[in-house]
């Protein structure tokens, strides 16, 4: 077993579905693959096709993955560390049509959350060397944000999370919003 489905992106139709499990499967030999299926919602079904995602280290999961055209996802990929000990907080585009070498997806890199600049230390009120949400542990759905919607507005806009209603978000808040 893995610890499950954890990633879920959809075709632009919404005909497809793309689920990623979180970790390695128990008795995998490499412990840095995470499998990626694909399911028919027409049909209902699983089609059958499978694609393999490499992970940076084996202890990281995968947090989160979308669509942004026809074969291509962008995957969160996280460690399971908060604060300074945080190594990896990481959006990578994928196309499902490139393998590399060894039989993986080919992946590219579009931002190491843990470098984004916070000259305006978003998100440190209560976590000083934290900003934002991308540095604690569960990093759930990175998206741009109006800068309104943090309390120390900067230019330009700003990286922030989702967290499920209720959960602890950005910097130990109990918001679902966005930076604090």
């Amino acid at each position: 077993s893995s610890k499950g489905f954890e990633a879920m992106a959809a075709s632009p139709s919404g005909r497809l579905l793309y689920p990623i499990v979180e970790g390695a499967l128990r008795d995998d030999p490499d412990q840095r693959r995470r499998m990626i299926h694909e399911f028919d919602t027409r049909k209902r079904a699983y089609t059958g096709r499978t694609w393999e995602y490499q992970v940076d280290e084996a202890p990281n999961v995968i947090g989160d993955a979308f669509t942004v055209r026809n074969n291509r996802l962008l995957v969160l990929e996280r460690d399971n560390l908060d604060g300074p000990a945080a190594v990896t907080k990481r959006v990578y585009e994928i196309d499902l049509r490139r393998r590399d070498a060894d039989g993986f997806v080919k992946k590219e890199l579009v931002v190491d959350l843990l470098k984004i600049a916070n000259p305006d230390k978003i998100g440190t009120r209560r976590s000083p060397d934290a900003w934002c949400s991308a540095w604690w542990r569960s990093v759930i759905s990175p998206r741009p944000v109006d800068p309104s919607s943090c309390s120390s507005p900067r230019r330009g806009g700003a990286w922030c999370s989702r967290s499920p209603r209720g959960s602890p978000g950005p910097a130990g808040s109990r918001s679902a919003r966005g930076c604090r």
